[in-house]
């Protein structure tokens, strides 16, 4: 019997002879990912103090493009990615520890606001919370006024802070509605909010817009950046974390001498 037990499986032994727990694949994928979260927490930590930016908090939006042609990007593991790569910021920056999540495309599902994402239930938030609920799992156009507006209204005007709002705005490509975007981005001036806008492509074609709304005129300050990602796998942890830092600091202090933000 324990002959066939040795060749069939009897079960994992230490020396002695009681069973040892087996971790099944998911639990195994999670360990890793706690252990690369905790990697990334550390090397932000590193970034703000190389950038001299130690003390800033600010409550970190998490906006994602959820267009049609952005499909892919959700069932391939690419926006899970991206999440595990962005969510130390929020855990090192924002208020509440809380990274506060949003989808948008266009017509009637303009935006969608999701439960916001933790440090506990980070992992598999895509396929649980996105491709795993009927109601999460529309696609559409493209348009960023709607959202922008949205997140003026709820971070701006319904609930101020003392603190700014980094808001990582991840698209994969143009637009339909420059000019309203504009317009928004012109009026989100008046108010703490940073728009940190994150290209995720590799045609440069597709963000033309966005290079150009970079240097927008007619705002009180320069409230947004933009940079783009061919490969989110080919950029170290260290350079997407100078790149999120590249701008947000000096606009802050503008923001307090301007006193948008008190």
């Amino acid at each position: 019997m324990s002959f066939l037990k040795g060749l069939f499986g009897g079960g994992n032994k230490n020396q002695g002879g009681s069973e040892l727990p087996q971790k099944n694949h998911v639990n195994l994928a999670k360990d890793q990912a706690l252990e690369n979260l905790s990697i990334r927490k550390e090397t932000f930590k590193i970034v703000l103090e190389k950038s001299g930016n130690t003390t800033s908090q600010a409550r970190v939006v998490f906006v994602m493009d959820k267009s049609g042609s952005s499909r892919a990007l959700f069932k391939n593991g690419v926006v899970q990615r991206v999440i595990e790569r962005l969510l130390p910021v929020a855990l090192r920056m924002d208020d509440n520890g809380e990274l506060d999540m949003y989808l948008f495309s266009s017509d009637s599902n303009a935006y969608k606001r999701l439960n916001s994402i933790t440090e506990t239930d980070f992992f598999q938030y895509v396929d649980r919370e996105i491709l795993g609920k009927r109601e999460n799992n529309f696609w559409g156009g493209t348009e960023y006024a709607p959202i922008m507006e949205e997140i003026v209204q709820q971070y701006g005007i319904n609930d101020p802070s003392n603190f700014p709002t980094l808001v990582l705005f991840i698209t994969d490509g143009a637009n339909s509605d420059k000019n309203k975007t504009k317009s928004a981005l012109i009026k989100a001036a008046h108010y703490p909010i940073f728009w940190q806008f994150i290209g995720l492509n590799e045609d440069a074609d597709e963000f033309e817009f966005l290079q150009r709304l970079d240097d927008l005129r007619g705002r009180v300050v320069d409230n947004a950046n933009f940079f783009q990602l061919n490969d989110i796998d080919k950029i170290s942890d260290e350079d997407l974390y100078f790149r999120l830092m590249n701008e947000f600091p000096n606009w802050v202090q503008e923001v307090k001498r301007q006193e948008i933000l008190r």
